[in-house]
């Protein structure tokens, strides 16, 4: 009996060594997915996780053999996590559920394939016995790969059939079976070879020349596909049609018909692009046709004819490369610049930005003239759909400078946020500039005095100038608008069609012979204060009047208080013929004394026409005239039967005022100032 019990005990005793839990072997899991499209899903990824019975959630309470799962021997079986291998086969050992308790518990099979899908998350799944092949199961249940591809996706997998839905021309992913990029040419899949592959649709054409570097080309030459590569020293002929692409750059010549909704995008260089380019297509080049594109100086790769780091530098480069003259475009961006913007002189130049919100060129220094445009005789060039920005009214900065150039327009080319937006030089005239705003700036316009040959026919249509600083008048240098602000120089001869001067004062001053017409203007003062009048016309020559021509003009008062004594001062010989005027108010509390404020020693003009409409309680049309002036009052008959208050007449000789009954047939009224 003692043998017995001590033959026990060592068998006791030996069943509690580590090795116990061979008496619960551990179950050897192998598997190779194959979806329904019979591919196999190699170097794929997978995991698996214990899941416990949902009657026990804990996982501490179950036991393998008598030991918790949860112990340091067992926790790494609960979740693990690996690789398929090159077939597509995986091996994991997990811990057989029959021999956990208690029962019921099961495994859950996480696999991602080698391709941009979603994991595949399957049911939960007890195992057991020393080996179990669940490649059944988990093929069974996989879900079938399928993922879009387009010109410039991250898309991988396996195999064609797994692009879904069909892409356009162009349409990419990358084939880890092969690795290699596979391009969609519109009816067939290719592979591209060599880095950079190319589709190209050319009907009826060929392609000659050669392809360098490491990129290739791989026909057919029909279809719907783009073509991206460097073709040096041959010629690309042909049609490009439909969704079609081309990137360059392309040295030679290409010639055809660009339809559909084609895409050229090329740096052709010593060549010519000919043929038509018709509904939605766009071409987006570098140099093209004596056209070249500023903003390609940041692409890669660059084009020769670029020089320096920022827009400004670009654009110089450009007008420097079309030395005939040509047209220079700017793609939308902000950009911003610390190199001045210098276009040379002597043929013309149009530069085309994308739209006055989209093409946003920054001058960034604090100090000197961010646009020159001068020395290109006449007509000579034009601006167009973009904003000009400054660092700001208080410093030292000019927007534009004009200068030695007749003919020059400006169509929707706004200036801010500068000292001073817009001025000119000598050899000046024909000027037009229209449908933009100049705003935000110290002194939105200056046309100095001093200048020679220069002042003919400068218009400004449909143009807001707004937020300049508006004073009394007395400082140079603080007023929106300046046109021969002195008492000396040459003539200047502006037409304002249909503009707005928002807070914005113009100030004229001696001008030999000529004058500045206003045509339906607008002029408004909306800050807390109205402390000087809208347009201030001084001159101290008798031989040089300041003159201004006014038709319809439009006086709105938006400020709750107005100091100013009139709309217009005529200081000295100032002269002014204005017709049909109106006045009214959003919101003031008060208003000017008068339409017209004439002081200073001299003679001062006045010669007015039409009705006179005082909607904002204008009590006078002329002010008492002050320092001496004895100014010359002209005055054209308006219609009989005129509304009251809005009729001037005359007061007594030399002295206007309003009428306050009915213009009888005679004109007659009763007049008072």
């Amino acid at each position: 009996m003692i043998k017995f019990r001590i033959i026990c005990l060592l068998v006791i005793t030996f069943c509690f060594l580590p090795l116990a839990h061979c008496a619960a072997p551990f179950t050897s899991v192998t598997a190779t997915v194959t979806d329904s499209d019979a591919q196999t899903w190699n170097n794929c990824s997978w995991g698996v996780t214990f899941i416990p019975n949902p009657a026990y959630p804990n996982s501490s309470t179950y036991n393998y053999n008598g030991v918790s799962i949860t112990s340091l021997t067992y926790n790494s079986y609960l979740q693990q996590n690996g690789s398929c291998n090159g077939a597509g086969a995986l091996t994991v050992t997990l811990l057989d559920n029959v021999a956990i308790t208690p029962g019921g518990s099961s495994w859950r099979f996480t696999i991602k394939p080698n391709a941009s899908v979603a994991a595949t998350v399957y049911s939960s799944l007890p195992v057991s016995g020393s080996s179990l092949s669940l490649s059944s199961f988990l093929s069974a249940n996989s879900v079938v790969i399928r993922f879009p591809a387009s010109r410039s996706s991250d898309a991988y997998g396996y195999s064609d059939t797994e692009v879904n839905p069909v892409p356009v021309p162009g349409g990419q992913y990358f084939n880890v079976i092969t690795a290699t990029t596979r391009q969609w040419t519109g009816s067939i899949w290719q592979s591209i070879i060599g880095g950079t592959g190319a589709y190209l649709p050319i009907n009826g054409g060929t392609l000659t020349g050669s392809l360098t570097d490491t990129f290739g080309f791989i026909g057919p030459l029909t279809g719907l596909a783009s073509l991206n590569l460097p073709l040096i020293g041959g010629t690309l002929s042909g049609s490009l049609t439909d969704l079609s692409g081309f990137i360059g750059p392309l040295t030679g010549n290409t010639t055809g018909t660009n339809t559909g909704h084609s895409t050229l995008d090329l740096a052709l260089t010593g060549g010519n692009l000919t043929g038509i380019t018709t509904s939605n297509s766009s071409i987006r080049t570098s140099t093209l046709n004596s056209t070249l594109n500023a903003s390609s100086c940041n692409l890669s790769p660059v084009p020769s004819w670029c020089s320096g780091s920022d827009l400004g530098a670009w654009l110089n480069a450009a007008a420097t490369q079309l030395s005939g003259g040509g047209i220079i475009t700017i793609e939308s961006g902000s950009y911003n610049i610390t190199t001045p913007i210098v276009i040379p002189g002597g043929v013309s130049y149009n530069i085309q930005g994308s739209g006055t919100e989209n093409t946003i060129i920054n001058y960034t220094p604090t100090t000197g003239t961010a646009f020159n445009f001068s020395g290109h005789g006449f007509m000579g060039g034009t601006l167009m759909d973009f904003t000009l920005n400054g660092p700001g009214a208080a410093t030292s900065t000019t927007g534009f400078m004009l200068s030695a150039s007749g003919g020059t327009s400006a169509w929707r080319v706004n200036v801010r946020n500068f000292g001073t937006g817009i001025t000119f030089g000598n050899n000046n005239y024909v000027t037009y500039w229209a449908q933009s705003s100049i705003r935000a700036n110290n002194i939105a316009l200056n046309y100095p005095i001093g200048l020679s040959n220069s002042g003919e026919n400068m218009i400004f249509d449909h143009v807001s100038l707004s937020n300049g600083a508006q004073t009394d008048g007395t400082s140079t240098g603080q007023n929106c608008v300046q046109i021969l602000n002195g008492t000396s120089g040459t003539s200047a001869e502006f037409t304002f069609i249909s503009s707005s001067f928002d807070a914005c004062q113009v100030v004229l001053g001696s001008n030999n012979g000529l004058k500045v017409t206003m045509i339906s203007p607008h002029f408004e003062q909306f800050d807390a204060v109205m402390d000087g009048p809208f347009v201030k016309c001084t001159s101290t020559d008798a031989g040089k009047h300041c003159t201004l021509n006014l038709l319809y003009p439009q006086f709105s008062v938006n400020a709750p208080t107005v100091t100013a004594d009139a709309y217009i001062d005529l200081i000295s010989y100032g002269e002014l013929h204005m017709d049909t005027p109106r006045t009214f108010g959003f919101g003031g509390i008060s208003a000017p004394n008068a339409y017209v404020g004439i002081s200073g020693t001299g003679s001062a003009i006045f010669n007015s026409a039409g009705i006179f409409f005082q909607g904002a309680g204008v009590p006078a049309v002329i002010s008492t005239t002050t320092g001496g002036n004895t100014p010359s009052l002209l005055y054209t008959p308006v219609f009989t039967n005129a509304p009251v208050n809005q009729t001037i007449c005359w007061v007594a000789s030399g002295i206007l005022g309003h009428c306050t009954s009915i213009v009888g047939a005679g004109g007659a009224c009763t007049c008072v100032q």
